[in-house]
């Protein structure tokens, strides 16, 4: 199975849920619809990347994920990750991406937290 990304906007916040393997095709697919995200216009943009129903991260997956979330913080948003199933989970605490993507263990969590982020900022605006 490849790569497949399904997004929509919950709560104000853009999800962007990575469906199939983030392999060395897939994190190629996966990119171009990060990055297709992470434009300009997207400033300050908060987005949850939805990974519960990616089965597979490889390095080239991982190199995926860093560039996402390094093109998020040049425009001002943030970039998080939810939901890994146990294997991507360990995948990604293994190489240490846990301490440079925040990651949640639900969907929901992910949206409050960077929603209630969001606010924050507005607030002190």
């Amino acid at each position: 199975m490849g790569m497949k990304i399904v997004q929509e906007v919950i709560d104000g916040v853009m999800v962007l849920q990575l469906v199939g393997r983030l392999d060395v095709l897939g994190s190629q697919v996966a990119l171009d619809g990060m990055l297709n995200s992470l434009t300009p216009a997207a400033q300050g943009k908060k987005i949850v990347l939805d990974m519960s129903e990616c089965d597979y991260v490889a390095s080239s997956g991982l190199r995926t994920l860093l560039i996402a979330a390094k093109q998020a913080v040049r425009l001002g948003g943030k970039l998080v990750m939810a939901a890994p199933q146990p294997l991507v989970l360990d995948i990604i605490t293994t190489a240490g991406f846990d301490e440079v993507i925040e990651l949640y263990p639900a969907l929901p969590d992910a949206i409050a937290a960077v929603d209630s982020a969001t606010a924050l900022a507005a607030k002190a605006n």
